[in-house]
């Protein structure tokens, strides 16, 4: 073994013969088991053969050279001839103390350490960089304690008790190495001692937002509550329920699966729903059904379909009722005919677009197919055209733009299930409950109602129905002239003025109100350049497209 310098010879000396660390022993071991100190010697630079490669020869050479070869020509020699040389003596090297990092400073570049990582494990592998691995997550919560509780911890530390204003005075912390815990009524338990003295985790921390975000994805996304449980197996977050509830909902995978609409303000009223006209001046149609009525009255072995068309007045909220035997263009004209003609022929007539009525059931696919036919038929739009009647459909996907109507079908729905249920009746019977519907229906109040008997009955959509002929002629206003003075036609127009007058003073005023949408949320808004999700009906939520606006 030849060694070409004093220096290296000092430093291989140190790493062989003291008692280096456990990188370098595991290296050395053999040679200290196979050789001794006074085996080793200093040969000068000059008849050393390794440093032949340190000072760059070629590959021929190497072969050519006996040096290389056989060693310096006293190594053939006996070991008396040998040149003197410097042993090793074995002595110990001075050792350096080791210095011991005490604090670290946590704010480095102008932000937190503890802030700049989207994951607790991510957290506690580039703390184990400045300390121990094992002990990189102590570090972690006593650093995340003495910033948020330096007040709680600055009591433990001294063994006095709380403020009695702190937050935190119910839980009976203690200090345990240096991390504050909850000392609660659970010290019998039978339970692990991390879940019986939990650790104390400040509230809307970005540490506490990694704990937590770490336990819901190990619990498979789970809800808010599995997830808070799974967290006070270890850590007792201030407020966890409402810190849970935050981080699920920032969830992207959780997101997608259950995606959230954004919820925009509720819009304004039309002109239609709040100028006086006269009654089904503008109305919306919807269809429901079908029913099952049998031909004969004492026999039922025969069933055939039947529908109601539901026409609803956009001023008053008045409903029509009519009984339409079948999905075709001609019963529905029929039915529009009969509405015209004890109502008064409309100007606008609104209804749902046809991809409200998409559905897995085939009624409804019946109801879908018979919209688009009857509204795109020849016929239909002729007969529209020659009355001067404009049709209207609400944009698609938005059924709240049609919620007049459908909550109207709604109440329907609910009178005639619970009267007839699942009775056969014939057609005669079935148009006789609809009637009687219709009249309850036109009957309900739409002013508020009042507990003085002294006050005037409320309003309701029978006032303006019974009160007004099908073609009416402007008249003056009669409400200020004394009743003995009107003639008996006078008096009708009379009660009809002042019914309107209620309807403007009374009704009118409840529409201004948002009973929900109030919130217009700035976070919530979709703007330019937004990413969104867009949802379908019969798409997989997982596959859902994420553009960009």
């Amino acid at each position: 073994m030849f060694l070409d310098r004093f220096n290296n010879y000092t430093s291989l000396g140190k790493h062989i013969f003291t008692h280096p660390k456990t990188f370098v022993a595991n290296r050395v071991a053999e040679m200290q088991s196979l050789t001794q100190v006074g085996d080793w010697r200093y040969v000068p630079s000059k008849e050393n053969p390794d440093d032949l490669l340190s000072r760059g020869v070629t590959s021929q050479q190497i072969l050519d050279n006996l040096f290389w070869k056989h060693g310096p020509h006293w190594l053939s020699e006996q070991e008396g001839s040998w040149p003197p040389g410097q042993c090793f003596t074995g002595e110990r090297l001075e050792k350096r103390s080791e210095a011991i990092i005490k604090m670290f400073k946590l704010t480095i570049a102008g932000y937190n350490l503890l802030e700049k990582y989207s994951s607790f494990d991510t957290l506690i592998r580039v703390m184990a960089f400045l300390a121990e691995i094992n002990s990189s997550k102590k570090k972690i919560l006593q650093l995340l304690q003495r910033s948020a509780f330096a007040s709680e911890f600055e009591h433990l530390s001294e063994n006095k008790p709380l403020d009695p204003k702190s937050s935190l005075l119910c839980l009976n912390l203690f200090l345990d190495d240096g991390i504050i815990r909850v000392g609660g009524r659970s010290e019998r338990a039978q339970t692990p001692e991390d879940q019986k003295y939990p650790i104390v985790l400040p509230k809307n921390h970005h540490v506490t937002k990694l704990i937590i975000r770490k336990e819901h994805v190990r619990k498979m996304h789970a809800g808010a509550q599995a997830t808070l449980y799974a967290i006070r197996e270890e850590f007792w977050p201030i407020g966890g329920r409402n810190s849970v509830r935050m981080v699920i909902r920032q969830c992207v995978s959780c997101f997608r699966a259950k995606p959230r609409g954004s919820i925009p303000l509720m819009g304004n009223l039309p002109e239609t729903r709040i100028c006086q006209s006269r009654p089904f001046l503008n109305a919306g149609i919807d269809y429901y059904g079908p029913f099952f009525v049998k031909e004969k009255r004492h026999t039922n072995l025969k069933r055939f379909k039947a529908y109601v068309s539901v026409f609803v007045c956009f001023a008053t909220k008045a409903i029509h009722l009519e009984l339409v035997c079948d999905l075709t263009t001609e019963a529905f004209l029929g039915a529009l005919k009969r509405f015209c003609a004890r109502r008064g022929k409309p100007n606008n007539i609104y209804s749902d677009n046809a991809t409200n009525f998409v559905g897995g059931n085939k009624e409804i696919k019946e109801l879908h197919k018979f919209f688009l036919s009857a509204c795109n038929d020849q016929l239909t739009i002729r007969q529209m055209t020659n009355e001067g009647i404009n049709w209207h459909f609400i944009p698609p996907r938005a059924p709240h733009f049609g919620g007049l109507w459908e909550a109207s079908v709604k109440s329907f729905k609910q009178h005639l299930i619970k009267t007839v249920d699942n009775t056969l009746l014939t057609y005669d019977q079935l148009e006789t409950y609809v009637v009687e519907i219709e009249a309850i229906l036109n009957s309900r109040p739409i002013s508020p109602l009042s507990n003085d008997p002294n006050d005037l009955l409320p309003l309701t959509p029978r006032h303006f129905l019974i009160r007004s002929s099908l073609s009416t002629i402007l008249q003056a206003n009669l409400e200020k002239i004394p009743t003995g003075r009107l003639s008996a036609w006078q008096h009708v127009q009379m009660l009809r003025q002042h019914f309107w007058r209620r309807w403007h003073r009374e009704y009118l005023h409840q529409l201004t109100t948002r009973s929900k949408w109030q919130n217009n949320r700035t976070d919530e808004e979709i703007k330019v350049r937004s990413l969104v999700l867009l949802t379908y009906t019969r798409a997989v939520a997982k596959l859902y497209p994420l553009p960009i606006f």
